[in-house]
């Protein structure tokens, strides 16, 4: 009879092994949903937070193009050093582009825009200044660069005073770093959280199963073979809590999806709440079933491996 080959044998010990974790999983249903049901919460509201975040950055994409530094020029200040400015100030790495905005062009949009006509035609003379509009470059998308543009832009003598237009959008950029920082926590504390049910759960499943982990033992059963069921067993305890995870925020965004698309119709934004993209959930299914299995073979070694 021909010999199975070795690396076809370990493949099917191992589809023996799974199998037969599925099958305690269904024997046990209650333990196995309390059990898939935490960990799918421990899971979501990181996964959450993230999927807010990477909407929240989306949104200020957007905006952060729109980004202006307006440098108000001395009324004094000559067209022709104003050219030159331009010209200067336009030439920089980190700048996209500078617009003049004279000041009867100032004038007009403020009598057009600001709803101040009346008020306008009423001044003896103009009193706006002339402004340079300096647009940075998209690569500028931390707060700390764009200050230090204003800051070195501020330096020219004509200009005697200077503003950043999105001065809220950095300080949500300042808020997105911080709920960043805040997720990462949340991602390390209950992955732990998740680490030890999977590995108190084997734990109780191995006790439970002492008497046949012993008869198998005394058969001559080795220690990676009564240890396989049980990494299987953490490993769909980990996988499925992350489908179920991925199941609560797909839910949540159809319930908000409505919400937040009439939201964006009312200033006149086409912006679509996104959920997890494939890549995203492959890594938490990859990060779900590596975690149950990471605390089951934990489990199962300080405790199956140790039965006499």
């Amino acid at each position: 009879m021909k010999q199975i080959p070795h690396p076809i044998r370990i493949l099917l010990r191992h589809l023996q092994a799974a199998i037969f974790a599925l099958g305690h999983l269904q024997r046990t249903p209650f333990v196995s949903i309390m059990t898939i049901s935490v960990i799918a919460i421990s899971f979501a509201l990181p996964a959450m937070l993230f999927v807010l975040l990477q909407n929240m950055q989306s949104v200020v994409g957007n905006w952060q193009h729109d980004t202006r530094i307006s440098l108000f020029l001395a009324p004094s200040t000559e067209q022709e050093r104003i050219d030159q400015l331009r010209r200067e100030i336009s030439l920089r790495a980190n700048v996209t582009s500078v617009n003049y905005i004279s000041p009867s062009q100032g004038l007009n949009e403020l009598q057009q825009q600001g709803g101040f006509g009346e008020l306008v035609a009423q001044l003896p003379d103009n009193p706006l200044p002339p402004v340079l509009a300096v647009y940075p470059t998209s690569l500028l998308t931390t707060p700390d660069n764009i200050r230090l543009l204003l800051a070195d832009l501020s330096q020219y003598p004509e200009v005697e005073a200077s503003k950043l237009d999105m001065q809220w959008l950095l300080r949500l950029a300042q808020v997105i770093d911080l709920a960043k920082r805040v997720m990462l926590a949340l991602i390390v504390l209950l992955s732990m959280g998740g680490l030890l049910i999977v590995s108190n759960t084997i734990r109780l499943a191995t006790y439970n199963r002492r008497h046949e982990i012993e008869v198998l033992k005394l058969i001559g059963a080795t220690n990676q073979f009564i240890r396989r069921p049980f990494v299987y067993n953490g490993l769909f305890y980990g996988l499925f809590g992350a489908i179920s995870a991925w199941l609560l925020i797909a839910t949540l965004q159809l319930w908000l999806s409505g919400s937040v698309s009439k939201l964006a119709q009312m200033y006149h934004s086409d912006f679509v709440l996104a959920g997890l993209s494939i890549q995203h959930t492959l890594i938490l299914l990859l990060f779900g079933a590596t975690l149950g299995a990471v605390g089951a073979r934990f489990a199962v070694n300080r405790h199956a491996t140790h039965i006499p």
